[in-house]
């Protein structure tokens, strides 16, 4: 409902596969459309269920070269440790 001409408008709304609430609005005097979308925060098991799936939906080349520049450099930040100088004890 309007503040100042006191009309009311109906606006179209839809419930998305994500069970978000959108809405659709523009004025009347407007061409600019605007989208609101609405959603209820995921729980811990959804989140978990939406790693899983991005994992799975990743290709094993890919998760190969993540694994290879992981372990290369823990094997970069142990030889750098080893071989940094200590100081010596008098």
């Amino acid at each position: 409902m309007s503040r100042n001409k006191k009309f009311r408008r109906s606006v179209n709304y839809y419930i998305d596969e994500n069970e978000c609430g959108i809405i659709e609005y523009y004025p009347a005097s407007c061409t600019k459309r605007s989208v609101i979308k609405c959603c209820f925060p995921k729980s811990e098991k959804e989140l978990k269920a939406d790693k899983e799936a991005e994992f799975w939906g990743r290709s094993v080349p890919d998760l190969l070269k993540e694994d290879q520049e992981k372990a290369l450099k823990e094997l970069q930040n142990k030889t750098s440790k080893s071989s940094e100088t200590k100081p010596e004890e008098q």
